[in-house]
Protein backbone atom coordinates (compact mmCIF):
# COMPACT_ATOMS: atom_id res chain seq x y z
CA UNK A 1 0.00 0.00 0.00
CA UNK A 2 1.26 3.22 -0.71
CA UNK A 3 1.29 6.20 1.95
CA UNK A 4 0.41 9.73 0.69
CA UNK A 5 2.53 12.73 2.88
CA UNK A 6 -0.25 14.34 5.26
CA UNK A 7 -1.96 17.29 3.41
CA UNK A 8 -0.02 20.40 4.80
CA UNK A 9 -2.90 23.35 5.07
CA UNK A 10 -0.05 26.37 4.69
CA UNK A 11 0.17 24.87 1.18
CA UNK A 12 -2.55 26.63 -1.24
CA UNK A 13 -2.88 24.07 -4.63
CA UNK A 14 -0.97 26.80 -7.17
CA UNK A 15 2.62 25.97 -4.70
CA UNK A 16 1.63 22.74 -4.42
CA UNK A 17 1.24 22.36 -8.56
CA UNK A 18 4.46 24.12 -9.67
CA UNK A 19 6.11 21.85 -7.20
CA UNK A 20 4.82 19.25 -8.70
CA UNK A 21 5.00 19.62 -12.10
CA UNK A 22 8.95 20.83 -11.42
CA UNK A 23 9.77 17.83 -9.69
CA UNK A 24 8.01 15.27 -12.56
CA UNK A 25 10.12 18.02 -15.64
CA UNK A 26 13.14 16.90 -13.45
CA UNK A 27 12.06 13.35 -13.42
CA UNK A 28 11.79 13.05 -17.03
CA UNK A 29 15.28 15.04 -18.05
CA UNK A 30 17.18 12.29 -15.53
CA UNK A 31 15.29 9.28 -16.81
CA UNK A 32 16.01 10.99 -20.54
CA UNK A 33 19.90 11.09 -20.06
CA UNK A 34 19.92 7.52 -18.27
CA UNK A 35 17.79 5.80 -20.72
CA UNK A 36 17.82 8.14 -23.95
CA UNK A 37 15.44 9.39 -25.69
CA UNK A 38 14.31 6.61 -28.04
CA UNK A 39 12.90 5.24 -25.00
CA UNK A 40 10.85 8.31 -24.05
CA UNK A 41 8.84 8.12 -27.62
CA UNK A 42 5.62 6.05 -26.38
CA UNK A 43 5.56 9.25 -23.41
CA UNK A 44 5.74 12.15 -25.64
CA UNK A 45 2.32 13.17 -25.79
CA UNK A 46 2.42 13.21 -21.72
CA UNK A 47 5.98 15.36 -22.13
CA UNK A 48 4.16 17.83 -24.57
CA UNK A 49 1.16 17.67 -21.91
CA UNK A 50 3.36 18.26 -19.04
CA UNK A 51 5.51 21.27 -20.65
CA UNK A 52 2.48 22.97 -22.25
CA UNK A 53 1.64 23.16 -18.46
CA UNK A 54 5.25 24.55 -17.69
CA UNK A 55 4.28 27.54 -20.46
CA UNK A 56 1.59 28.68 -17.53
CA UNK A 57 3.50 28.26 -14.60
CA UNK A 58 6.43 30.84 -13.94
CA UNK A 59 7.84 28.36 -11.14
CA UNK A 60 8.52 25.86 -13.75
CA UNK A 61 10.43 27.52 -16.59
CA UNK A 62 13.74 26.36 -15.30
CA UNK A 63 12.59 22.78 -15.38
CA UNK A 64 11.12 22.78 -19.00
CA UNK A 65 14.11 24.29 -20.48
CA UNK A 66 16.29 21.65 -19.07
CA UNK A 67 14.22 19.05 -20.55
CA UNK A 68 13.69 20.73 -23.90
CA UNK A 69 17.03 21.22 -24.44
CA UNK A 70 18.20 17.19 -23.21
CA UNK A 71 15.38 16.16 -25.68
CA UNK A 72 16.26 18.51 -28.90
CA UNK A 73 16.14 17.30 -31.69
CA UNK A 74 14.41 13.81 -30.97
CA UNK A 75 10.65 15.06 -31.33
CA UNK A 76 11.73 16.72 -35.23
CA UNK A 77 12.75 13.08 -35.83
CA UNK A 78 9.72 11.33 -34.87
CA UNK A 79 7.60 13.56 -36.59
CA UNK A 80 6.70 16.14 -34.49
CA UNK A 81 8.21 19.47 -35.87
CA UNK A 82 5.25 21.58 -34.83
CA UNK A 83 4.53 20.62 -31.86
CA UNK A 84 8.12 21.13 -30.80
CA UNK A 85 8.16 24.11 -33.02
CA UNK A 86 6.36 26.23 -29.58
CA UNK A 87 8.80 24.30 -27.23
CA UNK A 88 12.13 25.80 -28.71
CA UNK A 89 10.14 29.55 -29.30
CA UNK A 90 9.10 29.25 -24.94
CA UNK A 91 12.72 28.13 -24.78
CA UNK A 92 14.24 31.15 -26.59
CA UNK A 93 11.18 33.29 -25.16
CA UNK A 94 12.70 31.65 -21.54
CA UNK A 95 16.24 32.92 -22.04
CA UNK A 96 16.40 36.96 -22.13
CA UNK A 97 19.87 38.50 -22.71
CA UNK A 98 21.27 38.17 -19.00
CA UNK A 99 21.53 34.39 -19.68
CA UNK A 100 24.42 32.76 -20.32
CA UNK A 101 24.96 33.50 -24.35
CA UNK A 102 26.42 29.84 -25.44
CA UNK A 103 22.89 28.46 -23.39
CA UNK A 104 20.92 31.71 -25.26
CA UNK A 105 22.97 31.14 -28.28
CA UNK A 106 22.12 27.58 -29.10
CA UNK A 107 18.27 27.46 -28.21
CA UNK A 108 18.69 30.25 -31.13
CA UNK A 109 20.30 27.73 -33.20
CA UNK A 110 18.19 25.18 -32.99
CA UNK A 111 15.23 26.84 -33.27
CA UNK A 112 16.71 28.56 -36.65
CA UNK A 113 17.55 24.72 -37.57
CA UNK A 114 14.08 23.88 -37.51
CA UNK A 115 12.36 26.35 -39.22
CA UNK A 116 14.77 25.67 -41.50
CA UNK A 117 13.63 22.27 -41.53
CA UNK A 118 9.58 23.42 -42.04
CA UNK A 119 10.45 25.57 -44.58
CA UNK A 120 10.47 29.14 -42.98
CA UNK A 121 13.44 30.31 -44.50
CA UNK A 122 12.96 34.04 -43.34
CA UNK A 123 12.35 32.92 -40.41
CA UNK A 124 15.49 30.95 -40.28
CA UNK A 125 17.61 33.38 -41.65
CA UNK A 126 16.63 36.12 -38.67
CA UNK A 127 16.69 33.85 -36.07
CA UNK A 128 19.87 32.37 -37.32
CA UNK A 129 21.55 35.77 -37.29
CA UNK A 130 20.34 36.04 -33.68
CA UNK A 131 22.06 33.14 -32.86
CA UNK A 132 24.98 34.32 -34.19
CA UNK A 133 24.87 37.55 -32.07
CA UNK A 134 23.98 36.10 -29.17
CA UNK A 135 27.11 34.30 -29.38
CA UNK A 136 29.42 36.64 -29.79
Amino acid sequence: MVSLPAAQPDVDWGTYFARRLTTRLEQITRRLKRQGAPALRPHLGSVFALLEEAHRIPGAATAALDLIEALHPWPVRWGQADRWLGELKFAVQQLPEPQPASRRARALADLADLYLHTRQIDLAVATGRAAQAAAQ
